[in-house]
């Protein structure tokens, strides 16, 4: 059976934070890594959902491997505070 996971978020290998976070749950924060993982467990794409930037340029994933889903975070919304209206243009 092929496995699609429908709800993953990736983050920047770069930040020592999400480093350490990998490191504890046993995994290193790769593309390479996460490869080698889905091949044991079966799984043949991913589904990443919005937790960056909406410019298109900051999401540059492997196709093969996977799909985006650009999304509105709590950082755009202002805590609530923003008129979320204002916002679909950016995401259409």
């Amino acid at each position: 059976m092929k496995i699609i996971d429908a709800h993953i978020h990736l983050f920047p290998s770069e930040e020592p934070k999400v480093q350490q976070m990998a490191q504890r749950a046993g995994y290193v924060n790769s593309i390479g890594h996460l490869r080698e993982v889905y091949d044991a467990l079966g799984i043949v794409h991913s589904v990443v959902m919005g937790n960056r930037s909406l410019e298109v340029e900051y999401h540059d994933y492997p196709v093969d491997m996977f799909h985006y889903c650009i999304g509105l975070d709590s950082s755009l919304m202002a805590g609530g505070d923003a008129d979320s209206t204002a916002l679909a243009d950016r995401v259409e």
